[in-house]
């Protein structure tokens, strides 16, 4: 402090760096001359102001978050310390004044300023509905020694149940295939926290009546809330199956074939054709399958006849919503015998000489299936080359002829499913061979002059029989 001015006559106080300290009450006093009382001014007041401390909201930094869930109540305490005078506090709701609530404001004593600093505290005591989630609630601290108002603020985070589950993406009537990428959303309106839940995925047939739950949950719920919703998938079958052709069948048997779709949803509806055209056949028996598509079965009754060797029938399933087919072929075939067996190669009776070649053909025409030829040697098997065509078997025996085949019977026997006894057809050879030996036998063997011999000549077998020529010393005689 410094005191300025002629003191005789004035005397001014100067300041120059105010501090607390210097918040007081100052008097000018004049002192008189002997035998007179001093002379005391009117007290000046000196006024001190003291920014306070930033405003704080107790247990929660500027800005924090503040779960609570109803009926629980908040209650916030802000606090702007050691100032002077104390600060002014008030409440905002989303930067505007709070008109609905009357906080408490206590100001007291600052216990380490001497008397001189005040400490402001006010208390919002609050009972937060759903509707105050997100709300901002802010501590406003005014003060004379501050250009601005400071602030400190919270967020209230109210927790609330959230609506029942919707599922979107899928209704009744949506129309829903077999790779069809369908997206389903699951959200749950309002609520915090707030709940929602998607899924993708590629629909394929096992997903037909398959039930797809979306659950909402939260802190607040006891149970969970739960939407769902159950799949129709439309699909076509991927294949039918036909039975009931294996075997062949004899010429004027019935038979039953029977055709069986693959899962199909809806059912899908069987025809059968042959030659281009539609057969009138039996109804659809549809059974359900374990998915929940469908498994349509149909019968067909034909009787066979042996004007064609096969017939070929066709079933077709059809998913009627999604315009998809499928169908198979299979052919029918009729069995009947072929033509008696024919043998080329040898005119029965013509004469063929031994060591020569001869070559045996067996034909048989027709049959279905094509006949099997067997060649047979006086009743034992022969190996033959045997071949087809489209109606003709063969079967070619190759013979180095031997005098053993002279008289030896040849036998063909063709044979099919359709014969009960094997056809037949047969050759008996004339082969000519001369004899293997030529022996001259006398009886007796030993004689004297004038003796009575006995000469015979002899040969081994041959076809035709040998003719037998004596000669005497070169000369032919008798």
């Amino acid at each position: 402090m410094l005191i300025m001015g002629n003191r005789r006559s004035a005397g001014n106080l100067q300041i120059t760096t105010v501090e607390l300290g210097d918040d007081a009450t100052y008097e000018c006093m004049v002192i008189a001359s002997a035998g007179h009382p001093p002379l005391t001014s009117l007290p000046a007041f000196l006024t001190v102001q003291v920014a306070p401390t930033a405003p704080v909201i107790d247990g929660y930094e500027d800005g924090a978050l503040i779960t609570v869930q109803p009926p629980e109540a908040v209650s916030l305490i802000c606090r702007s310390t050691n100032g002077k005078p104390a600060a002014s506090i008030s409440w905002l709701k989303e930067g505007q004044p709070f008109l609905y609530s009357t906080p408490s404001v206590i100001t007291e004593t600052s216990p380490h300023s001497s008397g001189k600093l005040e400490n402001a505290v006010s208390t919002l005591e609050l009972l937060p509905e759903k509707e105050d989630n997100g709300i901002v609630f802010t501590c406003k601290m005014e003060h004379p020694a501050l250009a601005e108002p400071l602030t400190v603020s919270v967020t209230l985070n109210v927790l609330f149940a959230p609506s029942p589950p919707l599922i979107n993406g899928y209704t009744d009537s949506t129309i829903v295939k077999t790779n069809d990428e369908l997206t389903l959303d699951c959200s749950s309106r309002g609520g915090n926290p707030l709940a929602e839940e998607c899924i993708t995925l590629t629909v394929g047939y096992g997903d037909n009546n398959a039930i797809f739950r979306c659950e909402a949950t939260s802190v607040v719920l006891d149970e969970p809330m739960t939407a769902q919703v159950i799949l129709t998938v439309l699909f076509a079958p991927a294949f039918v199956n036909i039975t009931g052709y294996e075997n062949m069948v004899h010429n004027g048997e019935s038979l039953t074939l029977t055709c069986i779709s693959g899962n199909s949803n809806p059912a899908a509806s069987i025809i059968w054709l042959t030659g281009g055209r539609q057969v009138q056949t039996h109804q659809d028996v549809v059974t359900e399958a374990q998915n929940g598509g469908f498994i349509t079965t149909q019968k067909l009754n034909i009787t066979m006849a042996a004007a064609v060797d096969k017939v070929d029938y066709m079933c077709q399933a059809t998913n009627q919503d999604l315009f998809e087919t499928v169908h198979k072929v299979v052919t029918v075939s009729v069995m009947y015998p072929p033509d008696t067996p024919i043998i080329t190669g040898y005119n029965e009776g013509a004469e063929v000489k031994a060591r020569s070649l001869l070559r045996l053909q067996c034909y048989a025409n027709g049959g279905n299936p094509l006949a099997t030829l067997q060649w047979y040697k006086n009743g034992q098997p022969l190996e033959s080359v045997k071949g087809t065509s489209t109606t003709v078997a063969s079967a070619e025996l190759t013979i180095i002829l031997e005098k053993t085949d002279n008289g030896a019977l040849y036998q063909c026997n063709a044979t099919n499913t359709a014969t009960p006894q094997p056809l037949q057809a047969n050759k008996t050879l004339n082969v000519l061979f001369p004899p293997d030996t030529v022996r001259v036998i006398a009886t007796p063997a030993v004689a004297a002059e004038g003796d009575r011999v006995n000469i015979s000549c002899v040969t081994a077998s041959s076809n035709p029989a040998s003719a037998i020529t004596w000669w005497r010393d070169g000369v032919p005689f008798g």
